[in-house]
């Protein structure tokens, strides 16, 4: 039998407001809550009430039980017996969302068979996309359509950003930024960075799996990954089963595979955690010695690299509105300041410079929550573009106020003499 920890901690997760139509639902005690798991160990959000949410903050780790119900009472003004918390903490347990021995037994069991695997399953195939290959490479071929062709390119592609928010929402943008490879030769090695929305092994995390997608298999680069490792001090696996569910890198796989069918290039997958705490006066990412050591290391491979390489980037910017811990509501007046912040850090993105893109973010630290910040400045430091390209923005705001994401499309170019992809004529083939 598995004991209840002493000292209680919930898991890191998300838990937001619950407001139907943006209306408070009355007193605070009638509030509820939907707290959803970003590791994907949870099957389905869970609704919380406002006591549950309340006995949940306490569990932080640094109380035991008894102090937890003495808290609590304090608190809430309710009574509390010792033997509800328990119960309470076992069904929390059981749905895996503490700490606890439970947890890390999974943990251990579901690292175990990622270990096994040579290929990273299509975790979001029949979710977020169709798993049907006829029905996925039709839609993904209207986005490309839609696409307006726009100036033509200088220089060698060396990176390509796009978003990896949804396709419901973000379709109509990612078909205008990969709508930009048609214009370029195809790729024989990718470096796919993402954001690891529920990674804790460090800043950066890689993993020895190719990825499977309806479309097809994009294998692993082992000669390229084993490169990268061999120059590193220090493993960059720790943490790697965030691999396994994260839909970052997986949305920008599913695009390459749609777009290079019949000749797939190879993946090296990176996933990118925050920088947010560097952003104190003067930081920089590279003061933080485990970026500074993978970011060298990476950008050494990449200009050793003779083949075709590509940079693609799966990153989104700003999550605002109450869902997200903001007091006002995501409306018209909020997202035209956050635009305007936007528009600032895509500026400092298109001059190619990293510093003035970490720069412009940390102006306001990080204020609107660009969840993908260490990626994009990645991204800018191991491609050494000389110059950059916005093809997309756009902001996903819900009618009720209550969240808004914003996205953007854009492609980092160097010397026509340089690494990268080369201009041509031909596009590459897609599954039509």
């Amino acid at each position: 039998m598995i004991e209840l920890p002493t000292h209680p901690r919930l898991r890191p997760v998300e838990i937001v407001p619950l407001e139907p139509n943006g209306v408070d639902q009355g007193t605070a005690g009638a509030r509820s809550f939907l707290l959803s798991d970003p590791a994907g160990y949870l099957d389905a959000p869970l609704q919380l009430s406002s006591a549950a949410l309340l006995l949940l903050s306490l569990c932080d780790g640094s109380r035991n039980r008894a102090t937890i119900v003495t808290d609590y009472r304090e608190r809430a003004r309710q009574p509390l017996e010792a033997s509800d918390l328990d119960e309470f903490l076992a069904q929390m347990d059981s749905l895996l969302l503490l700490d606890s021995e439970r947890f890390r037994a999974r943990v251990a069991e579901e690292e175990r068979a990622w270990c096994a695997r040579e290929w990273r399953p299509a975790a979001h195939a029949g979710g977020a996309y169709p798993a049907d290959p006829v029905e996925l490479a039709a839609l993904l071929d209207r986005w490309l359509t839609a696409a307006t062709p726009g100036v033509p390119p200088t220089g060698r592609l060396r990176a390509l950003i796009a978003p990896h928010i949804d396709y419901h929402r973000g379709g109509a943008g990612y078909g205008r930024a990969y709508a930009r490879l048609r214009d370029f030769e195809p790729p024989e090695v990718v470096i796919l960075l993402g954001t690891g929305h529920a990674a804790e092994g460090g800043r950066f995390i890689v993993t020895a799996k190719g990825f499977e997608t309806p479309l097809g298999r994009l294998a692993l680069d082992r000669p390229f990954l084993d490169r990268l490792e061999s120059s590193l001090g220090r493993s960059y696996r720790r943490g790697e089963l965030a691999h396994q569910r994260e839909h970052s890198l997986e949305l920008q796989a599913v695009w390459l595979a749609h777009l290079y069918r019949g000749a797939l290039p190879t993946v090296v997958p990176v996933l990118a955690t925050s920088f947010d705490d560097l952003m104190d006066p003067g930081g920089d990412p590279l003061r933080d010695s485990e970026s500074r050591d993978f970011l060298c290391a990476l950008r050494g491979a990449l200009e050793a690299e003779s083949r075709r390489l590509l940079v693609v980037v799966g990153a989104d910017l700003a999550h605002v509105g109450p869902r997200f811990g903001d007091e006002h509501p995501a409306d018209a007046a909020c997202m035209a300041q956050v635009r305007r912040r936007d528009e600032l850090a895509l500026a400092a993105f298109t001059s190619a410079s990293p510093s003035r893109f970490f720069a412009a973010v940390a102006a306001h630290k990080n204020r609107d929550r660009i969840c993908s910040v260490a990626s994009l400045y990645a991204a800018l430091f191991v491609a050494r573009a000389e110059h950059g390209e916005l093809l997309v923005y756009d902001q996903a705001t819900e009618r009720d106020g209550l969240l808004a994401v914003t996205f953007a499309g854009a492609a980092l170019y160097g010397a026509a003499n340089g690494s990268g992809l080369a201009p041509t004529g031909q596009a590459p083939r897609s599954a039509t």
